[in-house]
């Protein structure tokens, strides 16, 4: 029997940077970038500047994210999120 390749060095070797699913780049670290920013988002000690950083990351990263199925597995609390979700392309 093949064991399925689901680990991260299985998906994105070292030496690969990026994949594309359904015509979108999935660069390595995407995912981490976009939790990183919801935190950011979501810390009361950050700036407005802060935030407002955050979320334009963050919608930059919402075809990757749509792309890699991420929204098929998870429910989020943020309901500007949420939103951005639903009305973006």
């Amino acid at each position: 029997m093949t064991k399925p390749k689901n680990r991260p060095e299985d998906l994105l070797p070292g030496s690969v940077n990026f994949i594309t699913v359904n015509g979108v780049e999935i660069r390595k670290g995407s995912m981490a970038s976009f939790i990183t920013n919801l935190n950011i988002i979501e810390d009361d000690n950050r700036s407005e500047t802060d935030k407002h950083a955050a979320w334009e990351r963050v919608a930059e990263l919402i075809p990757v994210i749509k792309a890699s199925g991420l929204l098929q597995h998870v429910s989020w609390k943020n309901n500007k999120l949420i939103q951005l979700l639903q009305t973006s392309n």
